[in-house]
């Protein structure tokens, strides 16, 4: 492969464990499905079927308010609304083709990077109105991939993606500042198209761009 080549996503994304709970507001996240959008671009490497790529997107996951009520603070709660989550992970990483062929490609691949989380405010009644907001914070994140290529151009891929723990402090109403925690976790279901993919040749060995 001698040149880099250029892809876009969209994605649908479940959160997983903690992230999606809702038995304590300290350390569940409530989250519900959500959606992602993202680019990336991949670049060429010495070793056969080995490339580097690099991702960036814009992932939101919904307020799960049909589960709202298993939570403590909220079982009493006459009304509740909740915005939604966004996070903007920026990522590096190897990807590695294990076949290749213009009409059927398969690939693997890492990433390591940082993440941009704002968690969502929520709010409800229980006599008296509260809400809860929580301050954004940049965490440590990294993902594994699998996925299949159609036609050197179509992009079928599951990512799991982790974006981090970090400690958020957050207020509620007429209550003193508390601190919140727990791991965002995420599965997405991928599909994209990549633009511009070389192909390496079985016979000739050298990059063939289709």
């Amino acid at each position: 492969m001698d040149k880099g080549y250029f892809g876009v996503f969209a994605s649908y994304s479940l959160p997983i464990g903690a992230f999606g709970d809702t038995k304590w507001i300290d350390s569940s996240g409530l989250a519900g499905p959500g959606m992602a959008f993202g680019a990336e671009y991949t670049l060429p490497f010495p070793l056969p079927m080995v490339s580097a790529v690099g991702t960036a997107f814009f992932q939101t996951q919904f307020f799960n308010k049909s589960h709202a009520k298993e939570m403590n603070v909220l079982k009493s709660a006459t009304h509740i609304e909740g915005g939604s989550y966004i996070l903007i992970p920026v990522l590096a990483g190897v990807k590695v083709r294990f076949f290749d062929t213009p009409l059927l490609s398969l690939y693997g691949q890492g990433q390591f990077g940082m993440n941009y989380i704002r968690q969502m405010a929520i709010e409800w009644d229980v006599i008296d109105h509260f809400k809860a907001e929580f301050k954004p914070a940049w965490h440590f994140a990294f993902s594994t991939q699998a996925g299949i290529v159609l036609g050197n151009t179509f992009n079928i891929s599951g990512r799991l993606l982790y974006s981090g723990d970090p400690v958020v402090e957050y207020t509620i109403t007429s209550m003193a500042s508390r601190k919140r925690q727990f791991d965002f976790w995420s599965f997405q279901i991928n599909a994209g198209m990549d633009f511009g993919v070389p192909h390496i040749s079985r016979k000739s060995k050298e990059p063939v761009t289709l």
